[in-house]
């Protein structure tokens, strides 16, 4: 029974402590990315349909017909690809205000990517 007891203890305690090992990770890794987004590949989003993008510094415009209705949105960077997603974070992202916008890789948005310092 004791020792049944220890063990879970001992358990919990690495639980606890794999935690705050990755909170503080994660919490290095988005300082870094703050001051580095601006090095980040630019990324120009084209979509058939509307997104309701709101983050800061994300520009929304019809580059389309009525007949053919087409929206660009400009003022992102390519974080990562993965999973059949495309993650990416607004122009000039920080800590207390950014965004990571998050798209289906499937073909239905076209997303051009360009040079760091392209804007």
């Amino acid at each position: 029974m004791e020792r049944s007891l220890v063990f879970v203890l001992v358990t919990l305690l690495l639980f606890w402590g794999t935690s705050d090992y990755a909170q503080a990770l994660g919490r290095g890794a988005a300082f870094d990315y703050q001051e580095r987004s601006g090095l980040l590949p630019t990324a120009v989003v084209y979509s058939k349909e509307r997104l309701g993008v709101t983050a800061p510094n994300v520009r929304e415009e019809s580059a389309g017909t009525d007949a053919a209705p087409l929206y660009r949105y400009s003022g992102l960077r390519l974080l990562v690809v993965s999973g059949g997603r495309i993650f990416l974070l607004n122009d000039r992202w920080t800590l207390a205000q950014g965004r990571v916008v998050v798209l289906r890789d499937d073909g239905s948005v076209r997303v051009e990517y360009g040079n760091a310092s392209a804007d």
